[in-house]
């Protein structure tokens, strides 16, 4: 581990800062063919990419929402510290996964805020997460912008949960940060743009 990590660790640790990951890696992949979460990308698939990337910023909870192929994605999880949560309903879209994810960090964890991502954005980087994280002053929604809008990964403060836990069907994290736009701190990162979700998405990126 090296120093910047260490000194994230410790702060996170300590209580100054109380961030936990959230992964939504629950969708059944249909356009894709196959469980997008198992897809390999450099040397990793891109569940445990995006998992490895949050633990990189020193956030020690690390919470990942299962739903379709649930067994076989639960099963290639590399890193053990990482919590899975499985949703039932994950039929019924991102924004009962994210429902489902929020709900259980408020039950489970101390966190004042959650650090929202996807398991389909390979290019997100730590430095665009550490920059997201040393902007939280726990009152905005601190977020990614590309292709023009505002969108994941995004950090909610605790007064958002409720809000989070009441996102129903295809509606994602966009429909809060859309409702409190006021209250949205953005950083551009054209490299969010870049997620999976067909063939040809996999092929430009290989």
């Amino acid at each position: 581990m090296d120093d910047r990590r260490r000194l994230a660790t410790l702060i996170f640790q300590t209580g100054f800062m109380r961030i936990a990951g959230l992964v939504l890696a629950a969708g059944e992949s249909k356009r894709l063919g196959r469980p997008k979460q198992l897809v390999k990308y450099q040397g990793k698939t891109l569940l445990n990419q995006a998992i490895h990337t949050l633990f990189e910023t020193g956030i020690t909870d690390v919470y990942v929402v299962l739903g379709a192929h649930r067994t076989q994605i639960a099963s290639s999880i590399a890193k053990a510290d990482a919590i899975t949560i499985y949703n039932d309903q994950w039929r019924d879209g991102m924004g009962s996964s994210l429902g489902t994810g929020v709900k259980a960090i408020s039950a489970d964890n101390q966190a004042d805020a959650i650090l929202v991502a996807l398991s389909d954005q390979p290019k997100v980087t730590v430095a665009h997460l550490n920059k997201l994280i040393n902007s939280y002053d726990q009152e905005h929604i601190i977020c990614s912008r590309y292709n023009g809008i505002n969108g994941v990964p995004t950090i909610f403060p605790r007064s958002y949960f409720t809000d989070l836990m009441s996102i129903a069907g295809d509606e994602g994290a966009r429909k809060v940060i859309t409702k409190y736009e006021s209250e949205v701190v953005s950083f551009d990162c054209p490299e969010c743009a870049v997620d999976i979700d067909t063939p040809s998405d996999l092929a430009e990126i290989k």
